[in-house]
């Protein structure tokens, strides 16, 4: 099971990289290149961290992929940043507009590149953040990651939960590339429904592989007696989200099953979406 879990999770990180690839020849200007190439080379850095075992250091690298993009994309839509990016002093420009004017922006900080790209692209307005803030948890001493190293130490194996999160990161490009006007429309929603069937296996697969004897193993790094109520607070919010999630889904039900029909009926992902039926019914 845990084999055919993760070939099915490489299966589908390599469509999304090939669909990447697809479009390199739209990032032509200069820099560019360079860049859409330092992406996805770092990006594939982090998943082979990740598979092997090496979570922290996969997700540092996830985190620097994605600034990476930012930055690409940046200098794709904003002349402002594209001035910069090729600056030497680039900082020492923004401090002397800083001197002049308090309310200055750093045209290369990753604030303003999540700004303009959510300004330009609709399809990322949320993930953008999200997405950051969940890699930046790891990239600073938190105790997030103090929690993920002993983790590691202890070779409790829950790699399956951040290969779902990292691979975020090209499906949140080619929503960038739909919004730009690079793939088609139902390109995107054929990568959306690809990782949504990841999401769904992993959601199911953790919840009924990790127990109480590994959660056990953990909490002394916790420090519930300092975080129990945010602790409690947060499974509240889950618990919320859940249903919030389920009650979307119910309503808008047979619209997703009709989406996922569009995707699964095509010749080139109708064999994934079967592996997938076949996982969930193999999943006890």
């Amino acid at each position: 099971m845990e084999e055919k879990i993760d070939n099915y999770i490489n299966n589908i990180n390599q469509i999304f990289i090939n669909e990447l690839y697809n479009h390199s020849d739209n990032f032509n200007k200069a820099g560019e290149k360079e860049l859409f190439n330092d992406f996805i080379e770092t990006y594939l850095r982090a998943y082979k961290m990740l598979k092997n075992n090496k979570l922290m250091d996969g997700l540092i690298i996830a985190r620097s992929s994605f600034e990476i993009l930012m930055i690409l994309i940046g200098i794709h839509i904003n002349k402002k940043c594209a001035e910069e990016y090729f600056r030497a002093d680039r900082y020492e420009r923004y401090q002397q507009r800083r001197k002049e004017n308090s309310e200055a922006e750093d045209y290369m900080s990753q604030n303003y590149l999540r700004k303009i790209v959510k300004n330009r692209c609709k399809n990322v307005e949320n993930e953008l953040n999200e997405i950051y803030k969940f890699l930046s948890l790891y990239a600073h001493p938190t105790i997030y990651r103090n929690i993920l190293r002993n983790i590691e130490k202890q070779k409790i194996d829950i790699s399956k939960i951040y290969f779902n999160a990292i691979i975020a990161i090209p499906v949140i490009a080619l929503l960038i590339f739909n919004d730009l006007n690079i793939i088609k429309k139902d390109i995107m929603l054929d990568m959306i429904n690809l990782k949504q069937w990841i999401e769904v296996i992993v959601s199911k697969y953790e919840l009924t592989k990790i127990n109480k004897v590994q959660l056990n193993r953990i909490e002394p790094f916790m420090y519930k007696d300092i975080n129990q109520e945010f602790y409690n607070k947060n499974e509240e919010q889950q618990k919320k989200e859940l249903v919030k999630i389920q009650n979307e889904f119910n309503k808008n039900k047979l619209k997703m099953e009709e989406l996922y029909k569009k995707t699964a009926n095509k010749l080139e992902y109708n064999g994934i979406y079967n592996v997938c039926l076949e996982i969930l019914k193999e999943i006890k």
